[in-house]
């Protein structure tokens, strides 16, 4: 669930690909002043049928007011699939980022079909940094920042959720063919 952000001066606030179990509830949107839900539009991916058509979904009770500092982390991710893997990268941090990065031990956590992927596959790498790449794979799924450590993911839908300083930055399901 994609819930409390502010989406504020973005080109595009939300799109999404080859899916349809995105979530909005109570996001503030600074292109929506009617009431009542606001539309988000992508493409889902019918696995039966081996092709996607356009899909809509909706942030059900999106926010009338953007939501102070304090009450939410404002980072963004993009997750997409990229080789048989998952691949996802910070595109900019919130007003709690630190110049070290989001630290993988108490400020980031990424889960994949509802298990915590820890981060010991991170060595040396004390925080995830604007601009940086994390990728998913391997037939026992692991989290590492080497694409060339992971290997390929099998075929399937996987649920992934990003949690950014106790703010849900990311719920949605990739499907890899």
């Amino acid at each position: 669930m994609i819930k409390k952000n502010n989406f504020i001066d973005n080109p595009e606030h939300v799109c999404f690909n080859y899916s349809a179990y995105n979530f909005y509830l109570r996001n503030y949107w600074d292109d929506w002043s009617s009431k009542g839900p606001r539309p988000i539009k992508g493409t889902r991916y019918w696995v039966l049928l081996n092709k996607t058509s356009s899909f809509t979904t909706y942030d059900l009770f999106p926010a009338k007011e953007p939501y102070s500092d304090s009450e939410a982390e404002s980072a963004s991710v993009v997750v997409r699939e990229d080789n048989s893997k998952i691949k996802m990268t910070l595109v900019s941090g919130g007003q709690n980022y630190p110049n070290d990065g989001y630290s993988f031990e108490n400020s980031v956590t990424i889960r994949l079909n509802g298990s915590v992927l820890d981060e010991n596959n991170l060595e040396g790498n004390t925080g995830w940094q604007i601009g940086e790449s994390l990728y998913i794979g391997g037939s026992n799924p692991i989290l590492d920042d080497e694409e060339s450590a992971v290997g390929k993911l099998g075929p399937g839908s996987y649920s992934i959720t990003i949690t950014i300083i106790e703010t849900v930055i990311f719920d949605d399901v990739i499907t890899i063919v």
